[in-house]
Protein backbone atom coordinates (compact mmCIF):
# COMPACT_ATOMS: atom_id res chain seq x y z
CA UNK A 1 0.00 0.00 0.00
CA UNK A 2 2.74 2.35 0.39
CA UNK A 3 3.09 3.00 -3.40
CA UNK A 4 -0.28 4.52 -3.68
CA UNK A 5 -0.72 8.31 -4.45
CA UNK A 6 -2.20 9.28 -1.08
CA UNK A 7 -2.88 12.76 -2.58
CA UNK A 8 -5.74 11.34 -5.13
CA UNK A 9 -6.05 7.61 -3.33
CA UNK A 10 -9.86 8.01 -4.35
CA UNK A 11 -11.54 10.13 -6.45
CA UNK A 12 -15.09 10.71 -7.70
CA UNK A 13 -14.54 8.94 -10.90
CA UNK A 14 -13.46 5.88 -9.49
CA UNK A 15 -15.80 3.13 -9.37
CA UNK A 16 -17.11 1.99 -5.91
CA UNK A 17 -16.06 -1.65 -6.75
CA UNK A 18 -12.96 -0.39 -7.72
CA UNK A 19 -12.39 1.71 -4.56
CA UNK A 20 -13.24 -1.26 -2.12
CA UNK A 21 -11.21 -4.10 -4.03
CA UNK A 22 -8.42 -1.50 -3.27
CA UNK A 23 -9.54 0.02 -0.21
CA UNK A 24 -11.72 -2.68 1.51
CA UNK A 25 -12.00 -0.31 4.94
CA UNK A 26 -13.18 2.23 2.70
CA UNK A 27 -16.68 0.31 2.84
CA UNK A 28 -17.26 1.17 6.12
CA UNK A 29 -16.76 4.73 5.78
CA UNK A 30 -19.38 4.47 2.58
CA UNK A 31 -22.09 2.90 4.84
CA UNK A 32 -21.46 5.29 7.87
CA UNK A 33 -22.20 7.80 5.19
CA UNK A 34 -25.69 5.94 4.43
CA UNK A 35 -24.01 4.61 0.90
CA UNK A 36 -24.98 1.41 1.21
CA UNK A 37 -24.45 0.06 -2.56
CA UNK A 38 -20.61 -1.35 -1.62
CA UNK A 39 -22.10 -4.37 -2.32
CA UNK A 40 -24.54 -3.89 -4.84
CA UNK A 41 -24.62 -5.08 -8.23
CA UNK A 42 -24.00 -1.60 -9.65
CA UNK A 43 -20.76 -1.12 -7.97
CA UNK A 44 -19.08 -2.85 -10.50
CA UNK A 45 -19.88 0.50 -13.05
CA UNK A 46 -21.82 3.07 -10.81
CA UNK A 47 -18.83 5.71 -10.16
CA UNK A 48 -18.19 7.23 -6.54
CA UNK A 49 -19.65 10.64 -7.45
CA UNK A 50 -22.85 8.75 -9.30
CA UNK A 51 -23.53 6.65 -5.87
CA UNK A 52 -23.47 9.23 -3.77
CA UNK A 53 -25.63 11.85 -5.76
CA UNK A 54 -28.08 8.99 -7.46
CA UNK A 55 -28.76 8.60 -3.67
CA UNK A 56 -30.13 12.32 -3.27
CA UNK A 57 -26.79 13.49 -1.89
CA UNK A 58 -25.32 17.23 -2.77
CA UNK A 59 -22.19 17.16 -3.96
CA UNK A 60 -20.68 18.77 -0.67
CA UNK A 61 -21.36 15.41 0.68
CA UNK A 62 -19.56 13.51 -1.64
CA UNK A 63 -16.65 16.33 -0.73
CA UNK A 64 -16.90 15.09 2.69
CA UNK A 65 -17.00 11.54 1.75
CA UNK A 66 -13.71 11.82 -0.58
CA UNK A 67 -12.39 13.50 1.94
CA UNK A 68 -13.02 11.38 4.69
CA UNK A 69 -11.99 7.90 2.80
CA UNK A 70 -8.43 9.94 1.34
CA UNK A 71 -7.41 10.33 5.51
CA UNK A 72 -8.14 7.03 6.08
CA UNK A 73 -6.25 6.06 3.67
CA UNK A 74 -3.19 8.40 4.16
CA UNK A 75 -3.72 7.30 7.88
CA UNK A 76 -3.15 3.52 6.96
CA UNK A 77 -1.10 3.94 4.38
CA UNK A 78 2.32 3.12 7.00
CA UNK A 79 -0.02 1.37 10.01
CA UNK A 80 0.64 -1.88 10.79
CA UNK A 81 -2.46 -2.18 12.12
CA UNK A 82 -5.22 0.00 12.74
CA UNK A 83 -8.02 -0.23 16.10
CA UNK A 84 -10.81 2.05 16.01
CA UNK A 85 -11.79 3.38 19.37
CA UNK A 86 -14.71 1.55 19.38
CA UNK A 87 -13.18 -1.92 19.16
CA UNK A 88 -10.78 -0.82 21.67
CA UNK A 89 -13.26 0.08 23.84
CA UNK A 90 -14.87 -3.27 24.01
CA UNK A 91 -11.94 -5.59 23.93
CA UNK A 92 -10.48 -3.55 27.12
CA UNK A 93 -13.96 -3.96 28.97
CA UNK A 94 -13.90 -7.35 28.19
CA UNK A 95 -10.48 -8.03 29.06
CA UNK A 96 -10.60 -6.44 32.57
CA UNK A 97 -13.84 -8.61 33.18
CA UNK A 98 -12.18 -11.68 32.46
CA UNK A 99 -8.69 -10.38 34.42
CA UNK A 100 -7.77 -7.01 35.57
CA UNK A 101 -4.24 -8.44 35.34
CA UNK A 102 -3.91 -8.89 31.20
CA UNK A 103 -1.61 -5.91 29.70
CA UNK A 104 -3.35 -6.47 26.17
CA UNK A 105 -3.76 -8.53 23.25
CA UNK A 106 -1.77 -11.11 21.41
CA UNK A 107 -3.12 -11.65 17.63
CA UNK A 108 -1.20 -14.21 15.71
CA UNK A 109 -2.80 -15.09 11.99
CA UNK A 110 -2.12 -18.40 10.40
CA UNK A 111 -2.96 -19.72 7.28
CA UNK A 112 -6.07 -22.35 6.89
CA UNK A 113 -6.65 -25.05 4.67
CA UNK A 114 -8.70 -22.99 2.21
CA UNK A 115 -5.41 -20.60 1.98
CA UNK A 116 -7.27 -17.43 4.01
CA UNK A 117 -6.12 -16.15 6.58
CA UNK A 118 -7.32 -17.04 10.07
CA UNK A 119 -6.33 -14.99 12.78
CA UNK A 120 -6.05 -15.64 16.56
CA UNK A 121 -6.49 -13.47 19.89
CA UNK A 122 -5.49 -14.13 22.95
CA UNK A 123 -5.43 -12.08 26.03
CA UNK A 124 -1.86 -11.93 27.96
CA UNK A 125 -0.47 -10.92 30.99
CA UNK A 126 2.83 -10.81 29.24
CA UNK A 127 4.24 -10.09 25.21
CA UNK A 128 7.01 -12.20 23.89
CA UNK A 129 10.16 -10.71 23.50
CA UNK A 130 9.67 -10.73 19.62
CA UNK A 131 5.89 -9.31 19.27
CA UNK A 132 5.84 -6.28 17.76
CA UNK A 133 3.43 -3.83 19.52
CA UNK A 134 0.95 -1.12 18.91
CA UNK A 135 -0.82 0.72 21.52
CA UNK A 136 -3.87 2.82 20.22
CA UNK A 137 -6.99 3.50 22.73
CA UNK A 138 -5.30 2.83 25.45
CA UNK A 139 -4.95 -0.94 24.06
CA UNK A 140 -1.47 -2.24 23.64
CA UNK A 141 -1.67 -5.13 20.74
CA UNK A 142 1.59 -7.61 20.28
CA UNK A 143 1.45 -9.33 17.05
CA UNK A 144 4.19 -12.06 15.95
CA UNK A 145 6.90 -11.66 13.65
CA UNK A 146 5.50 -13.95 11.26
CA UNK A 147 1.91 -12.93 11.58
CA UNK A 148 3.03 -9.34 10.89
CA UNK A 149 3.61 -9.66 7.24
CA UNK A 150 0.13 -10.75 7.02
CA UNK A 151 -2.11 -8.17 9.10
CA UNK A 152 0.24 -5.03 7.75
CA UNK A 153 -2.25 -2.11 7.28
CA UNK A 154 -5.19 -3.60 8.55
CA UNK A 155 -8.22 -2.53 10.65
CA UNK A 156 -9.87 -4.03 13.27
CA UNK A 157 -13.53 -2.80 13.80
CA UNK A 158 -16.06 -3.70 16.55
CA UNK A 159 -19.63 -3.77 14.48
CA UNK A 160 -22.91 -4.16 15.32
CA UNK A 161 -25.57 -5.45 13.06
CA UNK A 162 -28.80 -7.80 12.71
CA UNK A 163 -26.48 -10.77 12.14
CA UNK A 164 -24.41 -9.94 15.56
CA UNK A 165 -21.86 -8.20 17.15
CA UNK A 166 -18.24 -8.88 16.72
CA UNK A 167 -14.92 -7.59 15.88
CA UNK A 168 -14.49 -7.26 11.79
CA UNK A 169 -11.02 -6.69 10.74
CA UNK A 170 -10.72 -5.47 6.99
CA UNK A 171 -7.51 -6.66 6.08
CA UNK A 172 -5.95 -5.76 2.25
CA UNK A 173 -3.20 -8.78 2.19
CA UNK A 174 -6.11 -11.23 2.30
CA UNK A 175 -6.76 -11.73 -1.05
CA UNK A 176 -3.26 -12.39 -1.50
CA UNK A 177 -3.53 -15.09 0.60
CA UNK A 178 -5.01 -17.26 -2.08
CA UNK A 179 -8.50 -17.88 -0.09
CA UNK A 180 -11.85 -15.87 -0.56
CA UNK A 181 -10.29 -12.48 0.20
CA UNK A 182 -12.58 -12.66 3.10
CA UNK A 183 -10.16 -12.91 5.86
CA UNK A 184 -12.96 -13.78 8.42
CA UNK A 185 -11.65 -16.99 10.44
CA UNK A 186 -11.15 -16.04 13.96
CA UNK A 187 -10.89 -17.92 17.48
CA UNK A 188 -10.25 -16.39 20.38
CA UNK A 189 -8.34 -17.95 23.58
Amino acid sequence: MSSIDIENAVTKDMTISAIIDKFPYAADALKSKGINCVGCGVSSYETLEQGVLGHGRKKEELDEILEEINLMISEMKDAVFVVTERAAKVILETMSEEDPEYLGLQIEVSVNCNCSFEYHFKFVKDFSNDAHLVEQHGLRIGIGPDSLPKIKGTRMDYVMSVQGAGLKLSNPNSAKSGGCGCGSGSSFS
